[in-house]
């Protein structure tokens, strides 16, 4: 009787043992890679590799919807065919270029010019537009200057339809309005202010332009240094050429800048492609458009080439054309550079005189680099260096674009003479040399072409770009001076900011030859992308420590990380392929940056709140493990109490 007790009571104690040991057990099993939850983390499924991949590419998706988006906004595909172009401006005239289909069908249709916006004083209207139209011409735009206008006066134009153009104003339907100012007479010392900057992506709506016309409310006009458009047409069609103008015209924020007065000069992409020469097969047709869409000062000095030269009170303009002639030997033809030359035995008449090079003048021959620049014809170079030397009184500034960046030299680094002679002139004196201002871009991805320059240069490489210059020629203690204000719209906060102010004064701006004095280095990214990357950067590194203390193996911790790293740079990617897509070069930095970091921001919270309810259940693991052991202790306890009574009995 004694042993059948016994043994009921060890086999209760047994089964008793066996239920606490699975009580035990049942709760400390783990789910989804040892992450069970408890107490308050209690949706284990919200907390796996492949939810976190489903957020990450959620992130990836809206980098993708938003670089998609910005560039519709920003670069449109819209044409817009009826603008005007005022140029050719002098202190008594104005030359216009008129797009308008339906009003150059129209016999009523006439330009006016009034000295008050209301048109109640007109001073001066054209012929009807449709009677404008050249034969040898499109017949897309039409051509027209006004004449007889009074010196640095104030003026309206605009496109009406009033019947013969004598109606009251009050009866004109205004179709297209603008202003101007005349130039201050030929000749003569006179404060004046222009803009200057090339280089902008077809159709960009950019603020840049409007700024330029908002803070400079005194311009007289904008001198655009070529690439207005980067459509790379090298097609014999005038009509597509006129076509891609149309585009940059729907731009309001660009007709808002050209409006003003505009003087002109292509570049490659505007002329026949990216570092296009001047044999192509466009070639005439870019010719043509130039002089059929664009107003300048007539009449040309050559037939195979757009180069010409104006006079601004006592400023000479001189506009080269360093496309239309580009051979493998040669910048420019002789003829061009005979009329350069000629230009500059003038430059004793004026206080200042303006080279216009739409290309880099400063590149070293020892620069591998040196493709699409002056420094690919030495030998022409150092011919107009050497020219200038001897014929120039220290008057000359040159403007150059092309490369994507302010820059500034103030003659150290632009004196190419005599290099090629054999042996020094031991008798010459220490060369001076005349400065140069690049100026650009006003929409593109930065580009740093040759150099040094003894200022540096500006830009930042991997952004868009919004730069231009303003030049005011005033008097200062009798001398004549100009003063240069290079700026930018910083990104992403849009503040217009001062870059650098240079006032050159007096009858000599050269200073001395002192080749590879300053510098060009590049600049990647601005502050605030540089933030944005050193934060995601700093973000990728907490990811990775993270995915240690959420219970994977160490595989799975290495290969969660591997694809946090890889789905972070496909998110970064995306914002700048998916323009290219497109058709558009350009891509909006900051935005996709941003979209980067918060995708990041967002592993590592995801991965915090992981890691802690892990260890939330391990701690309420280990509380239910030591209360399983003290009912299975006072159990037995109690058991081995009934088991010494059973053996007693």
């Amino acid at each position: 009787m004694r042993c059948v007790l016994r043994d009921t009571i060890q086999r209760q104690h047994t089964n008793k043992r066996q239920r606490a040991v699975s009580i035990h057990t049942k709760k400390s099993i783990t789910t989804f890679h040892g992450a069970t939850m408890a107490g308050k983390c209690s949706f284990p499924r919200l907390f796996s590799m492949p939810v976190l991949v489903l957020v990450m590419l959620t992130f990836f998706l809206a980098a993708c919807i938003q670089a998609f988006i910005s560039t519709r906004n920003t670069y449109p595909d819209d044409r817009y065919d009826n603008w005007i172009l005022l140029g050719g401006l002098t202190s008594t005239s104005a030359t216009f270029r008129i797009r308008s289909n339906d009003l150059t069908k129209n016999d009523d249709a006439r330009l006016v010019i009034a000295t008050d916006e209301d048109f109640q004083n007109r001073v001066w209207t054209s012929s009807s537009l449709q009677s404008l139209r050249r034969d040898d011409m499109s017949g897309l735009v039409i051509s027209t200057t006004a004449t007889g206008l009074e010196t640095n006066s104030q003026y309206y134009y605009a496109t009406v339809v009033d019947g013969d153009g004598s109606a009251d104003a009050n009866d004109a339907t205004i179709i297209q309005r603008g202003r101007f100012r005349t130039a201050p007479t030929e000749g003569q010392r006179a404060n004046f202010k222009f803009a200057t900057a090339g280089c902008a992506w077809s159709g960009s709506v950019h603020p840049i332009f409007s700024t330029i016309r908002e803070e400079n409310d005194d311009l007289l006009f904008f001198l655009h240094l070529g690439d207005i458009h980067y459509e790379d047409l090298n097609v014999d069609d005038v009509e597509r050429r006129i076509h891609a103008l149309d585009r940059v015209m729907a731009s309001e924020k660009q007709r808002s800048l050209l409006s003003l007065p505009l003087a002109y000069m292509y570049d490659d992409h505007d002329w026949l492609g990216n570092d296009s020469k001047g044999d192509g097969v466009g070639r005439e047709a870019a010719l043509q458009s130039y002089q059929e869409a664009f107003p300048f000062h007539e009449p040309l000095p050559s037939e195979s080439a757009n180069y010409h030269a104006f006079t601004v009170g006592a400023v000479r303009f001189v506009i080269t054309d360093l496309r239309a002639e580009v051979t493998d030997d040669a910048m420019m033809s002789a003829e061009q550079q005979a009329w350069l030359f000629n230009e500059f035995d003038q430059a004793s008449n004026f206080d200042f005189v303006i080279w216009v090079s739409t290309k880099i003048w400063i590149a070293n021959d020892a620069n591998d680099d040196k493709d699409d620049k002056w420094g690919e014809f030495p030998k022409q170079r150092e011919e107009i260096s050497n020219y200038i030397q001897d014929v120039v009184p220290n008057n000359l500034l040159m403007i150059a674009a092309d490369a994507h960046m302010l820059a500034f030299d103030d003659g150290s680094n632009t004196y190419y003479g005599n290099v090629s002679a054999t042996e020094p002139d031991e008798t010459s004196t220490v060369k001076k040399s005349f400065p140069v201002l690049q100026s650009g871009p006003l929409d593109r991805l930065a580009s740093f072409k040759g150099g040094p320059f003894s200022d540096g240069c500006t830009a930042y490489l991997y952004e868009r770009n919004h730069q231009y210059s303003t030049i005011e020629f005033l008097e200062e203690d009798g001398k004549a001076c100009l003063e240069i204000v290079a700026s930018r719209i910083d990104s992403p906060s849009g503040e217009l900011e001062e870059v650098f102010v240079k006032r050159l004064c007096g009858d000599d701006i050269f200073s001395e030859s002192n080749p590879g004095t300053g510098s060009c280095k590049t600049r990647y990214f601005s502050n605030a992308n540089g933030t944005l990357l050193a934060c995601g950067g700093g973000l990728l590194v907490i990811a990775f420590i993270l995915t240690t203390q959420v219970g994977l193996s160490c595989c799975w911790s290495i290969a969660l990380s591997v694809a946090i790293l890889i789905l972070y740079g496909v998110t970064l990617i995306a914002g700048f392929t998916v323009p290219i897509t497109q058709g558009v070069k350009q891509y909006h930095a900051f935005e996709a940056g941003l979209i980067g970091v918060l995708q990041i921001a967002t592993v590592v919270i995801y991965l915090f709140v992981w890691a802690c309810c892990r260890r939330k259940t391990e701690q309420q693991a280990a509380e239910n493990d030591n209360d399983d052991n003290d009912d299975v202790g006072g159990r037995n306890d109690h058991n081995d109490g009934n088991m010494a009574a059973a053996q007693a009995y």
